[in-house]
């Protein structure tokens, strides 16, 4: 299967470089025969290894288009630095990034804030599934969906699934970027009729939560949403929860999908813990129904194993797709052009459809996957696909 077969024709045949060549060095970070690609993953410390499969995934679809002849005669070099969830170092490694690299794509950097400025003074194209700092995605640079869109997802699940709900603790841990999260996902909580039971932020190196646990339960939480935290912190207050005889309603977390929080939870992961995917990251028949989804699991040798390592290829894919319509003379400003004549954005069929050009939010699509005897269940919908749209999840 060529690389883009199937939902992205633009990129069935790779584009040759013309019989003139193709302007060699036109922008920076671009050669007669290189584009490169930044990538800012946060994937040690205290995230040690969460987003693997985000660089995987990038780099399995830079070797696909490289294997094919590239893009114009060049092919693809990913360049990845790693903040370590710390953004004083992601500062430190921002600048000479982005001075020689042509675009930022797939990062997945919890310490974004200290690359904001550079970002902004740079004009850097950046192509990413979020950002932790919402001013980035703000940025006329950026095609990133709107900061909200995940926050918005669990609020509207959880509550139509749970009419009774009136209160949620949203816990975070002090890490850049969670105030801003935070404040977020409160909106998005209170739009649906639920109050947020707020202490404030969690400390991320302690083993013990009971006392967080204990105040959030006192104050009539009756569902726990640790959409900010890191796999440690989340699984320590799974265990506090059981060790108080409490039964949430729902309990959540973007860090609930990574595959060690169901070892270092263990028996207390089976305590309700769900993850509201806007895809379907667990069904690995639907993921190779697509055109898209068996392009990556031919390329990187399996499923997508967590929420995360979507977005590598995802938004590789996508910056490709860029490339292809920027032409051959490459530069930022053609290159974030291309970007924004992009309408309908899939994959290949492996997410939603997405309109990167307007910077609009991505589809109302999802599933809901809750543990049971330590492996990931999906429960709605039952018949193992996702729901898009109607009343059930309105579009925020």
């Amino acid at each position: 299967m060529k690389w883009g077969q199937g939902g992205d024709p633009e990129l069935d045949v790779n584009p040759p470089a013309p019989a003139g060549g193709n302007g060699g060095a036109t922008d920076v970070g671009v050669t007669a025969d290189t584009i490169n690609i930044g990538q800012m993953v946060s994937n040690s410390g205290i995230s040690a290894g969460t987003f693997d499969g985000v660089i995987e995934s990038a780099q399995k679809y830079a070797d696909l288009v490289n294997a094919g002849g590239g893009i114009y005669g060049r092919k693809i070099k990913i360049a990845v630095k790693d903040d370590s969830f710390d953004v004083t170092k992601d500062t430190t490694l921002c600048t000479p990034l982005v001075d020689s690299s042509f675009a930022l794509v797939g990062s997945m950097a919890l310490a974004d804030t200290g690359c904001y400025s550079k970002m902004k003074s740079s004009g850097i194209p950046l192509v990413a599934g979020l950002s932790w700092d919402p001013n980035i995605a703000k940025l006329p640079n950026a095609y990133i969906p709107p900061p909200n869109e995940y926050s918005s997802l669990p609020p509207a699940i959880y509550k139509a699934l749970n009419p009774d709900l009136k209160k949620v603790w949203l816990c975070m841990t002090g890490a850049p970027g969670t105030e801003a999260q935070g404040k977020a996902e409160t909106a998005a909580w209170e739009a649906v009729g639920v109050q947020v039971v707020n202490q404030g932020t969690l400390p991320g190196n302690v083993a013990d939560y009971t006392a967080a646990v204990l105040k959030a339960k006192n104050a009539g939480a009756q569902g726990i949403d640790c959409f900010s935290t890191q796999v440690q912190v989340t699984a320590a207050i799974a265990k506090a929860v059981v060790q108080q005889g409490w039964k949430p309603m729902f309990a959540t977390g973007f860090s609930v999908y990574d595959p060690n929080f169901i070892k270092l939870a263990g028996d207390a992961a089976n305590n309700g813990w769900a993850y509201a995917a806007s895809v379907p990251y667990l069904d690995e028949g639907l993921i190779a129904s697509t055109a898209g989804g068996q392009q990556y699991i031919k390329q990187v040798g399996h499923a997508p194993q967590t929420a995360s390592d979507y977005f590598g290829w995802e938004f590789m894919n996508l910056a490709v797709q860029a490339l292809v319509k920027a032409g051959p003379d490459l530069t930022r400003k053609s290159f974030l052009d291309a970007l924004s004549g992009i309408h309908k954005f899939t994959a290949g069929g492996l997410v939603p459809a997405w309109d990167p050009g307007a910077k609009n939010e991505m589809s109302s699509c999802f599933a809901l996957q809750v543990i049971k005897d330590g492996k990931f269940v999906q429960t709605v919908p039952e018949e193992g696909s996702i729901l898009c749209g109607g009343d059930f999840f309105p579009k925020s």
